[in-house]
C-alpha cells in the first residue's frame, strides 16, 4: 500500500524533486489517531470532540504498516549494550522561574544553556563537531519531537539548544550525529522520562522504536532508543537521554550499526552531562531574553512585531447544523504546509514561507456523517507571508514548499476575484469517503486556506466558500496595523 501511495505522489510532482515521504506517512497516522481519539472522546464528553497532535501536512486514514493507532508501535524491546552506569551525582530538581509569553510575541526564559557539547578529544572519534542551534523555543527529546500546544500532553519543556556532528572525512554530508540540551519546568522533567519510555507524552515517537534501556538507571534516569528514521543513512537513529535535574540531555548518533552508533551516543551524552555539573548554571538558573529568528514565528520581515488575530468562524454563526469547532494543534512545520489537509511538504523547494500561522479545526458530528468510524473534518490556516500574492500564486502554480498532494480541479467562484482567490475540488485520494473541497483567499499578505470534507461535493463546497469569506470579514474587522498588515498588534 505504501508504495502505491508514494507512486501516485511521484505522478502528481512528476519532475520535481521527491517530497519528504517519511513525514506524509507521519502525517498521515497522526490525523488518523487524531479522528479515532476524538470518537473516543466524543463518547465520554456527552458529544464535545477533542483533536490530538496536527500534523505538518496531510489528511486521511494510516495505511502504512509502520503505525498501530495514534503513537508509533514500539518494536521487541533490545538487548542493552554494555555500558557502566554514571557515577556522578547528578540534582533531582532544578529551580527554574517559569518561562512567561510576553504581550510583544517574545519570552523571558529560565535560563540559556551553556556551550557544554564535546568537541574535539572529549567527542567520539569519528566524529567532528559542526554546528549549534542557539536557545530556541522548540525542543526534542531522544530525538521525539515535543508538543507545545496546551492542548498536548503535560509536562512540556519550555526550550532547548542544540549542536551538530558531522563523522570525520565526510563535512557536509549532513549531520551523523547530534547533542541536545532540553529544560522542563521545576519537578517535571523526571515525569517526561518515563512518558517517554511508555512513549504517552508530549515528546514521543512518531516512527517505529525499539527502547534498549541504559543500564543501571532508572528510566526517569536514563534511556536508550533505536529509532526508525529513513532519512539517515541505514534508516535508524541510535538516541540516549540523562536527566540532570529538570535538564534532558540526548544524543543520537549513526556511526555504524547499533552497538557502536550507542556507545557514540552515550560519550556525547556523559561529556554534555559533565560540562553542564561543572559548568554549575544549574545551582542559580538566570533568566534570559529570548526573540523568534526572522522567518519562523511572529516578526514580520522588518522586524516589526505582528501577532495574527483570532478570527476563526463561529459554527453557530454559519448555521452550519451539527458542525463542532475542536481546539487546534499547531506545529511550526505547518508554516511550510499553508493549505492543511491538501498538500504535502515539499522541502527540497524553495518558496514563500509564513512568519505567524493561526488555525482552527472542525467536524461534522451529525448522525450518518461517518463513513468507516471516521466524521468528516474541515481546517482553516490563515498564515501571514512577506509577499503574500507570491505566495498564492505559488499555491495555485503547485510550486514552492508544498505541493497539492491530489490532482486539483479550479472551478469559478463567482462574485470573486480570481488573482487572490482560488475554489476547486480535489479528491481525497486516502480516506476516499468524501467530498473534499479547497477555498483560499488572499487578504493582503495574509492568506486565508480553508479544506472542508462532506458526504457531498455540494456541502464541502458550501462549508469551505462560506468559512473563507467569513474569516476574510473577520480579519478585516481587526484593521490594519502601522505596517499595513491586518491585524498587525492586535
Amino acid at each position: 500500500m505504501t508504495t502505491q501511495l508514494e507512486d501516485q505522489l511521484r505522478d502528481i510532482l512528476r519532475d520535481a524533486p521527491e517530497p519528504d515521504w517519511h513525514a506524509f506517512r507521519v502525517a498521515v497516522d497522526e490525523r488518523a489517531g487524531r479522528q479515532r481519539r476524538a470518537r473516543m472522546l466524543r463518547g465520554s464528553l456527552s458529544g464535545l470532540a477533542a483533536a490530538a497532535a496536527a500534523a505538518a501536512i496531510a489528511i486521511g486514514l494510516a495505511s502504512s504498516p509502520l503505525f498501530e493507532g495514534q503513537r508509533a508501535r514500539p518494536a521487541v524491546t533490545g538487548t542493552p549494550s554494555p555500558s557502566s552506569s554514571p557515577s556522578v551525582a547528578v540534582p533531582d530538581t532544578t529551580a527554574f522561574q517559569p518561562k512567561v509569553r510576553l504581550a510583544n510575541g517574545r519570552y523571558t526564559m529560565p535560563m540559556d544553556f551553556p556551550d557544554v557539547a564535546p568537541r574535539r578529544t572529549s567527542a567520539p572519534e569519528a566524529l567532528t563537531r559542526t554546528g549549534a542551534t542557539g536557545l530556541s523555543a522548540f525542543s526534542s527529546l531522544a530525538s521525539a519531537p515535543c508538543l507545545t500546544e496546551e492542548q498536548a500532553a503535560q509536562p512540556q519543556p519550555w526550550g532547548s539548544s542544540a549542536w551538530d556532528y558531522d563523522s570525520v572525512g565526510a563535512a557536509g554530508a549532513g549531520p551523523d550525529a547530534g547533542v541536545e540540551l532540553t529544560g522542563w519546568p521545576t519537578g517535571t522533567a523526571s515525569t517526561a522520562m518515563r512518558q517517554q519510555d511508555e512513549n504517552s507524552g508530549a515528546c514521543a515517537f512518531d516512527t517505529m522504536f525499539a527502547k534498549v534501556g541504559w543500564p543501571g538507571l532508572d528510566v526517569t534516569l536514563g534511556n536508550q532508543f533505536v529509532v526508525d528514521a529513513p532519512e539517515v543513512t541505514g534508516g535508524k537513529r541510535y538516541a540516549a537521554v540523562r536527566r540532570v535535574g529538570d535538564v534532558t540531555v540526548s544524543a543520537w548518533a549513526v556511526t555504524g550499526g547499533q552497538e557502536a552508533s550507542l556507545s557514540a551516543a552515550r560519550r556525547l551524552v556523559d561529556g554534555a552531562v559533565a560540562g553542564l555539573l561543572r559548568s554549575k548554571v544549574l545551582e542559580s538558573p538566570t533568566p534570559v531574553a529570548y526573540e523568534w529568528p526572522n522567518g519562523m514565528t511572529e516578526a514580520s520581515p522588518d522586524g516589526t512585531e505582528f501577532i495574527l488575530p483570532a478570527i476563526a468562524p463561529s459554527p453557530a454563526t454559519l448555521g452550519l447544523g451539527p458542525f463542532v469547532q475542536q481546539p487546534g494543534m499547531m506545529r511550526s512545520a505547518m508554516g511550510t504546509v499553508p493549505v492543511f489537509g491538501a498538500q504535502v511538504g515539499d522541502p527540497v523547494h524553495p518558496g514563500e514561507k509564513a512568519i505567524a500561522v493561526r488555525e482552527a479545526e472542525y467536524v461534522l458530528s451529525g448522525v450518518g456523517q461517518e463513513s468507516a468510524g471516521v466524521q468528516p473534518q474541515t481546517n482553516v490556516v490563515w498564515s501571514s507571508f512577506p509577499d503574500g500574492q507570491k505566495a498564492f500564486d505559488e499555491i495555485v502554480a503547485n510550486r514552492g514548499t508544498a505541493r497539492w498532494y491530489s490532482r486539483t480541479q479550479r472551478e469559478p467562484w463567482v462574485g470573486h476575484d480570481a488573482a487572490t482567490t482560488f475554489l476547486a475540488t480535489q479528491e481525497d485520494t486516502w480516506t476516499g469517503s468524501f467530498a473534499k473541497q479547497v477555498a483560499l483567499r488572499l487578504e493582503g499578505d495574509v492568506l486565508i486556506a480553508v479544506v472542508s470534507q462532506a458526504k457531498t461535493q455540494a456541502e464541502a463546497r458550501s462549508i469551505a466558500t462560506r468559512l473563507a469569506d467569513e474569516a476574510a470579514a473577520n480579519l478585516a474587522a481587526f484593521g490594519r496595523g502601522p505596517d499595513g498588515r491586518p491585524g498587525n498588534g492586535r
